[in-house]
């Protein structure tokens, strides 16, 4: 597939900016506005940020321990790279080939939180791709011990009653502390020791412990105390095998860092590599409990719900019951009520818990208990009541959070429609008239959560009968219509090239990325909705609307929009006159079929959409005499479909697959439906064989 030259120039652009220079370059990078590209084309630039990630990770001794934090300049450039990562693992395809997963696993035991949720945001994306397939987890290589220490329940919260949801919500800040005097904000940690010639067995049961020590590391200097550790082993010699309990006191209360306190545990007991993860994790949750720490127990409770999305994703049922559900059986309510509307959770923790439900909706055995616990069919209930408060705050020109959490909201509310019984559930609960809202939104910022909205509308619609009837009845068709002209008309203000001039890129249209694709989409929902069965009544007034006037400005502006959308305008208009042959009459006096005549004759584009569509849209504007005249009058336009078989540029495009039996099937066709069509096509063909004789004789082989 030829790459877009806008993306090969970013592609040169990413390959030669100096290292330093990548963070602010990337930077400017606020949203994709490329055309999606095979991620074999971006190779040589991922292979340039692995380089500069492994270094990263060399340099500051990520893998066994991270004493000295990143220098901003650093930390920059990781975050930048691993954002980029992961807005192109989102609108890239060919995504199994990304095999970069051991730098992702070596980042998450970094000591900067920041770097850690990034690095679980980028591991997301793949994981998604690869959910419900048993062997995941060895797929991405991403280390299951890690995902399940970082996901487990803060236990300081469960010993003393209090839910997590409570402990983040500002509105009961400083009501909700914990008496960290005493062993509350102690660290206790338990593992078993292998002798060394254990550790050095690749396969068997470990033996039972045999003996149990344990040592206190103080986490805060005491004057009490001498600075020797209080209990540590026997001078010249390391533990012996068996269970381990390390104590370490006043973590909470500590002004010393996590990672300052880990060193010195594994510093003075000689933790073992494979303990020491789980050993921080703890630590950090020890240090999130002490007042005024909100910053870092938002972005641990995120990282915890980021990770227990991406085991459910690369997990089976068996594993996660066994890691997960079993020591938090109420896992699902719990994350449940970190998204009420009415408690004040941070956002970034709002979208990590709908990404957590919904990874975990798709265990068969929990997708009911997913609807349960968000009150699936409620119009009042957990789930509407955030989706209502997000429509409202859609409307405001805000910060990128809120699309990012309408789109995790939309994401979930998919997976919950399309489950059984849930869509039912969902749509009676009112929907639909919330769809229509979002529409409705115009926002420049908004355009991401339109496309994923027309994607929902189109499941909702045809999967339940009574949601294309509410979508009417609540004035749908008019507001999808009207966004779909105004859509246009701006596209055609702001991207249409200077009179007489054509775009850079004419073969692949003028149009941002957000911009095709919300206005793909939307023209796709609407051409499914014409195609559907039972959706006729609805529709009946549709032709006297505006949409027949925005199909023929997109025929007229099709450098502009590109052949994506052009060949979907094609298909409308054919559609059209299918469903109800009379309206022909009514294109014709809007001089719509002139405006296609004359596009087609200007040169066909390189794009087998727009090719297929062709022979349907000739036949249908020959349903009456009018039209099979206007047709004759046009000797261009068949010679101009056989054209495209000897043409350099369409080569390609026709013999991959069976495109070109695609298309010779469809001018058959309509050859047998307008016989009166027959000779001209004939007259296409004996072109055509004599261009391939022509070329045939002036070939000559290579020497």
């Amino acid at each position: 597939m030829k790459i877009h030259p806008e993306v090969s120039e970013l592609i040169s652009k990413l390959y030669n900016t100096p290292a330093d220079d990548l963070a602010s370059f990337i930077g400017g990078i606020t949203e994709w506005k490329w055309p999606r590209s095979d991620l074999g084309n971006w190779i040589k630039v991922l292979n340039k940020f692995d380089t500069i990630l492994q270094d990263i990770i060399r340099d500051y001794d990520v893998d066994k321990l991270q004493v000295n934090p990143f220098t901003p300049q650093t930390k920059a450039t990781v975050l930048e790279i691993l954002r980029f990562k992961r807005m192109l693992l989102e609108n890239s395809t060919g995504r199994k080939l990304y095999a970069s997963y051991d730098r992702l696993n070596s980042l998450l035991f970094t000591s900067d939180l920041d770097v850690l949720i990034a690095d679980l945001k980028v591991i997301l994306r793949p994981s998604q791709q690869y959910s419900a397939q048993p062997p995941a987890a060895q797929t991405t290589n991403i280390s299951s011990a890690r995902l399940i220490s970082l996901a487990q329940s803060w236990a300081p919260l469960r010993d003393h009653g209090i839910e997590l949801h409570d402990f983040l919500d500002a509105k009961k800040q400083g009501s909700v502390e914990l008496d960290l005097s005493g062993e509350s904000g102690d660290v206790q940690f338990q593992f078993y020791r292998k002798s060394a010639e254990k550790a050095q067995e690749q396969s068997g049961p470990a033996e039972s412990p045999t003996s149990t020590q344990q040592t206190s590391i103080p986490a805060a200097p005491s004057s009490s105390q001498p600075s020797q550790p209080a209990a540590a082993p026997s001078t010249g010699a390391k533990p012996s095998s068996g269970m381990t309990v390390v104590h370490i006191p006043g973590v909470a209360t500590s002004d010393r860092d996590a990672m300052t306190i880990l060193a010195e545990a594994v510093e003075k007991y000689d933790v073992p590599d494979e303990e020491k993860f789980e050993l921080l994790c703890r630590i950090r949750i020890a240090k999130a409990l002490k007042s005024g720490n909100d910053v870092d127990r938002e972005k641990l409770a995120a990282a915890r719900l980021l990770a227990i999305a991406i085991y459910a994703h690369t997990h089976g049922e068996t594993q996660a019951s066994n890691s997960l559900f079993l020591y938090d059986p109420e896992l699902v309510t719990h994350i449940a009520d970190l998204i009420h509307p009415d408690r004040d959770i941070p956002v970034s923790v709002q979208i990590a818990s709908l990404i957590a439900l919904d990874a975990i909706g798709r265990y068969r055995v929990k997708i009911s208990e997913v609807l349960t616990a968000v009150n699936a069919g409620v119009s009042h209930g957990i789930l509407f009541s955030l989706l209502r408060k997000t429509v409202a705050q859609l409307q405001e020109e805000g910060s990128p959070s809120t699309s990012e959490l309408a789109e995790s909201l939309l994401t979930l509310i998919m997976l919950l429609t399309a489950s059984p019984g849930g869509g039912g559930m969902i749509v009676g609960a009112g929907l639909i008239p919330l769809i229509i809202q979002i529409l409705d939104n115009k926002l420049p910022s908004r355009l991401s959560v339109i496309s994923k909205t027309t994607v929902l509308l189109d499941n909702a619609l045809y999967g339940y009968g009574n949601a294309f009837q509410l979508f009417c009845n609540n004035s749908g068709v008019d507001t999808l219509v009207g966004r779909i002209e105004h859509e246009i008309d701006l596209d055609i203000a702001e991207f249409s090239p200077p009179e007489g001039g054509v775009h850079s890129q004419a073969a692949y249209g003028g149009l941002t990325h957000s911009r095709s694709s919300v206005l793909k989409h939307l023209l796709r929902s609407m051409q499914r909705m014409m195609q559907a069965s039972g959706t006729s009544e609805g529709l009946r007034t549709l032709i006297d609307s505006s949409l027949p006037k925005s199909v023929k400005k997109i025929m007229a502006n099709r450098t502009t929009f590109g052949p994506a959308i052009f060949a979907i305008a094609i298909n409308l208009m054919s559609i059209f006159i299918h469903n109800e042959p009379t309206s022909l009459a009514i294109l014709q006096e809007a001089h719509i079929p002139e405006t296609f005549y004359d596009a087609i004759e200007n040169g066909i584009e390189p794009a087998l959409e727009v090719i297929t569509a062709l022979p349907n849209a000739i036949g249908a504007l020959c349903l009456n005499p009018a039209g099979e005249a206007q047709f004759a009058s046009r000797t261009k336009i068949i010679p101009s479909i056989f054209e495209t078989f000897t043409s350099d540029k369409h080569i390609k495009v026709l013999g991959e697959k069976e495109n070109a039996i695609i298309i010779g099937t469809a001018l058959d066709e309509l050859m047998r439906h307008h016989p009166s069509l027959k000779q001209q096509i004939f007259e296409g063909v004996q072109a055509m064989l004599q261009r391939i004789e022509d070329i045939g004789k002036t070939w000559t082989p290579p020497k």
